[in-house]
C-alpha cells in the first residue's frame, strides 16, 4: 500500500472495504508493528508512534485481531479464561502471582457480555464452535480496554447468529471507549455498524462513504476500482 492517510475518532467505527490483495490486512499489520513500514507516521492522540511489535502496541492501547486466527491468534489447548486474560496478566496479578478470583470474575463478565456458549470458563478453546472461538478473540480485545481496535474480518467463517452477536458487541461495547477500524468479507457487515467506509484498491484509498451515502452497489463498484465520489484534493 502507499499514500494512505485517514483519521479515526474515539467512538467511531470505520470500515476498510477492498478485494483480496487491496492492502487492508497489510495496512493493519504495519500499524501494530507486525510488518515494517517504509515511511509515514502513526499518531495516537496526537503523539507519533512507531511500534516494533503487537505487544508494544498493546501496551499503548492499540490492539489487533488477526485475520488468520487459527495460525496467529488462538491457543487451542488453553482454557477460555486463560485466553481472555493472557494479554492483561499484570492487571490480574500481584507481585507476579495471578489473582485467580479477579481473573475468573473478568472472564465470567466477558463470557456473559459476548454470550459465549461454553460449559465453563475452564473449557478448552478447541472444544468450542467456530463462532464461539471468534467471540473469545473479541473478548480478548475487550479485556485490554483499548483506545484503538484493529479488527481484521472478525465475522469471517461464522454462522449468522455468531456474526450478529459479534457485530453487536463491536457496535455496543468496543466503540464506548475506543475507535474501531474493521474489515469484513462482506460489505453488508460494514454497512450495519460503520460510521464511514474507506475503499482500498491496489493499495490506495480511492473513495470514502459516510453513513448517509452507504450503498452496497456503489461500494462494490468502488472496490473494483471505480471512483464514485469525485472529491477535491488539497495539497499542502
Amino acid at each position: 500500500f502507499q499514500d494512505i492517510s485517514f483519521q479515526v475518532k474515539k467512538g467511531e467505527i470505520v470500515g476498510l472495504a477492498g478485494l483480496r490483495g487491496s492492502g487492508r490486512t497489510e495496512l493493519m499489520k504495519s500499524i501494530v508493528g507486525i510488518d515494517p513500514r517504509d515511511g509515514g507516521e502513526v499518531l495516537v492522540e496526537g503523539k507519533s508512534r512507531r511500534y516494533r511489535s503487537p505487544a508494544a502496541a498493546g501496551k499503548d492501547g492499540v490492539v489487533y485481531m488477526a485475520e488468520e486466527r487459527a495460525a496467529e491468534g488462538l491457543v487451542p489447548n488453553a482454557a477460555i479464561q486463560k485466553k481472555l486474560t493472557i494479554g492483561i496478566l499484570p492487571q490480574v496479578s500481584r507481585w507476579g502471582v495471578i489473582r485467580s478470583g479477579q481473573e475468573a470474575k473478568l472472564a465470567d463478565d466477558l463470557i456473559q457480555k459476548l454470550d459465549i456458549k461454553a460449559f465453563s470458563r475452564r473449557q478448552e478453546i478447541n472444544q468450542l464452535s467456530g463462532g464461539n472461538k471468534q467471540k473469545v478473540m473479541v473478548g480478548k480485545i475487550m479485556a485490554h480496554s483499548p483506545r484503538v481496535c484493529l479488527l481484521d474480518e472478525p465475522t469471517r467463517g461464522v454462522d449468522i447468529e455468531a456474526k450478529e452477536s459479534i457485530l453487536d458487541t463491536v457496535n455496543r461495547e468496543l466503540r464506548k471507549e475506543s475507535c474501531v477500524i474493521i474489515t469484513s468479507p462482506g460489505v453488508e457487515d460494514l454497512i450495519k455498524i460503520c460510521d464511514r467506509i474507506l475503499v482500498l484498491y491496489e493499495g490506495k484509498i480511492i473513495d470514502e462513504f459516510t453513513r448517509e451515502e452507504f450503498s452496497e452497489q456503489d461500494i462494490y463498484r468502488a472496490m473494483q476500482g471505480e471512483v464514485i465520489h469525485m472529491r477535491e484534493v488539497v495539497n499542502p
